[in-house]
């Protein structure tokens, strides 16, 4: 009987480069009876994963989706458009593969409705996720977060709930531990051919742009940090409160520090969510889940020198929220020397005289309720930098002195 093989993620575990996997050898793997789906959207454009076309298909009303709203594909003709394209996929004699981490996120009904519009092919429906220890999920999702220019906010990312909506949808969902692929160092995309029984031989890798890199702990948290006091702007110019897309890229880079960690503070807060989880996982998928001792730290990474001279060398390529950014950073939790606070503030000084010359546009910060609740919050989940509501307010009056224009 052929079959409907559904990866559904989880988050976290190597979708992304799973499915440029499977987008690379579309070709081969369907001479061999294994359809990969090309899904593309109204303009042409093909949607690497599958995320998107099963959200404007199944969602009740695409125009309230927010994802789908942020990519321009929240229109009735985007939800028609794309369940035709589902429809001539499916169209196939052989077993098929659909991948989306994002597709556990549908609600109940709509995911009962996916469930009859591929029971129509008369093949058997094979749900398929990968579980990774719930502590380096979070992690991971908040770096990533981060990444797509939000404030760093540590809350519990859960596997758990995912995992019994489908199970009430499509009964058994066949489970493969992250964790124990890569451990063995083995290759996720063809450890899931290997389970499906579908033949490894003969495909070539994705490019290397495939994967989600991971953040040092130092910029996941400068990053974080500007992304809460500069919000990103919808608009295609930036505000004086916000700023545009991707203009603290070049932070991403920074290396320092090791890997991103929850400090123990961080970490206490949901510590008790996150040994649920782990109860859970170990009690319903046996052998196949393995729980970690998390790995934190006490306080967040120290900043090095050379960390710190990579910044002011990035100023000439930042844009002028990240170099403010940057320096309040430092100057709002004191994790450096005072010799350096004093280095940076020369240094945004100077970029705000030249600005001035040339007549560059520079914002003020003005204070606001949303602003300081950020940074109320951030300061909150690390006990040891908690900063009063007054301290907040004369911090960012200082900085938008700083940035007066004279």
């Amino acid at each position: 009987m052929p079959k409907i093989f559904l990866h559904l993620g989880f988050p976290k575990t190597g979708s992304t480069y799973t499915q440029a996997f499977l987008s690379k050898n579309r070709d081969i793997l369907e001479s061999r009876g294994l359809r990969y789906p090309k899904i593309v959207d109204r303009r042409g454009k093909e949607t690497l994963g599958h995320s998107t076309a099963f959200f404007a298909a199944f969602t009740e009303d695409p125009a309230t989706h927010a994802a789908l709203a942020r990519q321009g594909r929240n229109s009735l003709e985007d939800k028609e458009h794309f369940i035709d394209q589902l429809s001539q996929s499916i169209d196939f004699d052989g077993d098929l593969i659909f991948s989306g981490e994002g597709i556990p996120s549908l609600s109940k009904d709509a995911l009962k409705d996916v469930k009859e519009f591929l029971r129509r092919t008369k093949k058997r429906i094979i749900p398929i996720c990968l579980v990774r220890d719930p502590y380096e999920y979070t992690v991971s999702h908040i770096q990533q977060s981060v990444k797509r220019e939000r404030p760093l906010l540590v809350s519990r990312r859960s596997v758990v709930g995912h995992h019994k909506k489908l199970s009430r949808t499509f009964g058994e969902v066949r489970v493969l531990s992250y964790n124990a692929i890569r451990q063995q160092e083995n290759d996720v995309a063809l450890e899931l051919l290997k389970h499906i029984g579908a033949s490894q031989s003969g495909l070539s890798q994705p490019n290397s742009g495939s994967r989600n890199e991971s953040l040092s702990d130092n910029a996941t948290r400068i990053m974080g940090h500007i992304n809460t006091v500069f919000p990103k702007s919808p608009e295609t110019t930036a505000g004086a409160n916000v700023r545009s897309v991707n203009d603290i890229r070049e932070l991403r880079y920074i290396k320092g520090g090791g890997k991103f960690l929850l400090t123990n503070g961080e970490y206490d807060a949901i510590a008790d969510d996150i040994s649920a989880e782990v109860e859970y996982l170990t009690a319903t998928l046996g052998e196949s889940f393995e729980g970690k001792p998390p790995d934190t730290r006490a306080v967040p990474a120290p900043w090095s020198d050379e960390d710190i001279q990579y910044i002011l060398d990035s100023f000439s390529t930042l844009g002028w929220p990240g170099v403010i950014g940057a320096y309040s950073y430092f100057s709002f939790y004191r994790n450096i020397s005072d010799t350096w606070i004093e280095v940076l503030r020369g240094e945004v000084e100077k970029k705000a005289a030249k600005g001035r010359r040339t007549g560059q546009e520079i914002p003020a910060i003005q204070p606001n309720e949303k602003m300081i609740d950020g940074l109320r919050k951030g300061a909150e989940q690390t006990a040891s930098r908690f900063l009063s509501d007054r301290e907040i307010v004369e911090h960012i009056q200082g900085v938008n002195a700083l940035t007066a224009r004279s």
